[in-house]
C-alpha cells in the first residue's frame, strides 16, 4: 500500500470517492470533483463516477471547463447562470440548440467554451441573459413534447414513500434495528416536512 504522501491528485480523488460510496448514499453531490487535476486523471475520475449510478444512485457535480471527452460521458448538463437555468440537456443537443437560438457554434469549435464564452458575455447584459434563459424553457418545453407527446400528462407511479421504502429494504436511509413503528414515524416525518421534486 502506498503512503499517503505519494497518492496523486487523481487517484486521491479517487480513494475519496470510493469511502463516499461505501454508504451506499441515495444522492452524491461533487463540487469541482475534477479541480487540479489533469485531462487523463479528470478522465478516470469521471469514469468512476460513471459507474455510481448503475447501483440506484443519483450523481450530481459540477464542473468548470470540463473537456469534451468529459462531457461525453455525462448523461445530463445544465449551464447555470445568475442562478437561472440556461441550458439542461443531453451534451448531444447542444449544437441544436445553440443554433436554434440563432448563435452557430462554429464547426472546429469547442461547444462547451463557446456556449460558456457565449453565456458569460450574455451576463454583461440583463435582457440577454433574461432572452437565453426564456428560449431555454420555451425550447426544453417544445423538444419534450416532440420526443414525447404523452410526456406532458405522464406522473411517475410512485410516491416519495415508495421511494423511502425501496431506499429502505436496499440498506440505504437508516442503520439497522428501527422496527416498522420507528420506519412509518420516519416516512410520516419526512412527507411533512419534504417537497419530492417530481411534483
Amino acid at each position: 500500500m502506498k503512503d499517503t504522501e505519494v497518492f496523486l491528485g487523481g487517484e486521491c480523488m479517487r480513494v475519496s470517492i470510493r469511502v463516499d460510496i461505501i454508504h451506499d448514499p441515495i444522492l452524491l453531490f461533487l463540487d469541482e470533483p475534477t479541480s487540479g487535476l489533469d485531462s487523463t486523471s479528470a478522465f478516470m475520475v469521471i469514469k468512476v463516477l460513471q459507474r455510481i449510478p448503475k447501483s440506484g444512485s443519483i450523481v450530481i457535480l459540477s464542473v468548470r471547463q470540463p473537456s469534451n471527452r468529459i462531457v461525453s460521458l455525462l448523461d445530463h448538463l445544465i449551464f447555470l447562470s445568475c442562478g437561472q437555468i440556461v441550458y439542461s440537456e443531453k451534451f448531444t443537443s447542444l449544437l441544436q440548440f445553440f443554433e436554434e437560438f440563432g448563435h452557430l457554434i462554429p464547426e472546429n469549435e469547442n461547444p462547451i467554451e463557446f456556449a460558456l464564452d457565449l453565456i458569460r458575455e450574455f451576463e454583461e447584459s440583463f435582457d440577454q441573459i433574461t432572452s437565453i434563459v426564456k428560449f431555454s424553457k420555451s425550447w426544453a418545453q417544445k423538444h419534450e413534447t416532440k420526443l414525447n407527446p404523452n410526456k406532458l400528462s405522464q406522473k411517475p407511479n410512485f410516491t416519495l414513500e415508495d421511494v423511502i421504502k425501496a431506499s429502505i429494504s436496499k440498506g440505504k436511509l437508516i442503520a439497522t434495528g428501527y422496527t416498522e413503528t420507528n420506519v412509518s414515524n420516519l416516512i410520516s416525518s419526512v412527507l411533512t416536512y419534504v417537497h419530492p421534486f417530481w411534483t
